[in-house]
């Protein structure tokens, strides 16, 4: 029944079984190709290395085309938007569009791209729904601020050069840069701001409120394999003033990309999604009220 899943479900899912476990067999070959290097010497140790890690891309492409239309198949027929999820997986990078080139890795058997086929249609003919979202456990307003990883960084590295000072006396110039650095950093945890403001009128990022009606996208990006770096990307259309002529027109909109770096807050990508769209389904239900 569509909507018994929720979208970050079968994200989190997806994430799984289209990322982690490729990754698990590529990285197994690259381990097995070390130690076969090890083994043999010569040309055989670089022909066995370079097998093993050929079988490795092999195996962890076989397994994401396989688990890929297995996952379509099973996730889209059980959440709300398959669309919405579908272009959030590509976002993720997790699987690719419907019609590129790529989607050819997909092991589809016959009867598989049938029901893939089939599933579409029926899909496109219903009415897209709203994912309810439990909002409840949410504030009025979410609010983050500065983490402190920098900030133990540099100090670290103070104490480090401080340490170094007693052997090298160059090392005071590091010490000096470390410490600028971290009280800097701890201005920024003094501060009374907040990096970034979430509620049901839009997203504040330094003072600035994108509001929901002008965000037509946003994307929780990982920069790393561990997702302890990301970013938000927001796809805004603003309203610019254009001097002309005619005081009459109205003004010009223009959509920008607005790239939030969030590589100092404690937060995981798919819980920061998850609040962005339990503000937006407030947002979203409340504009339906009216």
């Amino acid at each position: 029944m569509s909507g018994e899943l929720s979208i970050q479900d079968a994200l989190k899912r997806a994430n799984v079984f289209l990322k982690w476990l490729p990754l698990a067999i590529f990285a197994g070959s690259i381990g097995i190709a070390y130690v076969l290097f090890q083994s043999f010497s010569g040309d055989m140790a670089v022909i066995s290395a370079i097998v093993s890690v050929v079988i490795g891309i092999f195996l962890s492409t076989w397994l994401w085309g396989v688990q890929a239309v297995k996952w379509r198949l099973w996730a889209y027929p059980k959440v709300s938007d398959y669309r919405l999820l579908e272009q959030k997986a590509i976002n993720r990078q997790l699987i690719w569009p419907r019609h590129h080139i790529f989607t050819r890795w997909e092991m589809v058997s016959r009867s598989q791209k049938d029901r893939l086929q089939q599933l579409y249609i029926v899909l496109d003919n219903k009415a897209t729904t709203l994912e309810e979202v439990d909002d409840r456990k949410y504030p009025d307003r979410t609010e983050y601020k500065q983490g402190n990883t920098n900030f133990i960084a540099y100090a670290i590295g103070l104490v480090i050069s401080l340490y170094l000072m007693i052997e090298t006396p160059k090392a005071g110039i590091a010490a000096l840069i470390f410490f600028v650095l971290a009280f800097l950093e701890w201005k920024k945890l003094r501060s009374k701001s907040k990096l970034l403001v979430i509620d049901d009128k839009g997203v504040e990022w330094q003072g600035v409120l994108y509001r929901w009606d002008q965000i037509k996208n946003y994307q929780v990006k990982a920069l790393t394999m561990q997702q302890k770096l990301f970013e938000l990307l927001l796809d805004v259309e603003l309203e610019m003033d254009i001097p002309d002529a005619l005081d009459d027109e109205d003004p010009e909109t223009f959509m920008t990309r607005i790239d939030i770096d969030l590589e100092d807050l404690t937060e995981d990508p798919f819980s920061l999604e998850a609040t962005l769209d339990a503000y937006k389904y407030r947002y979203e239900k409340k504009r339906t009220i009216r």
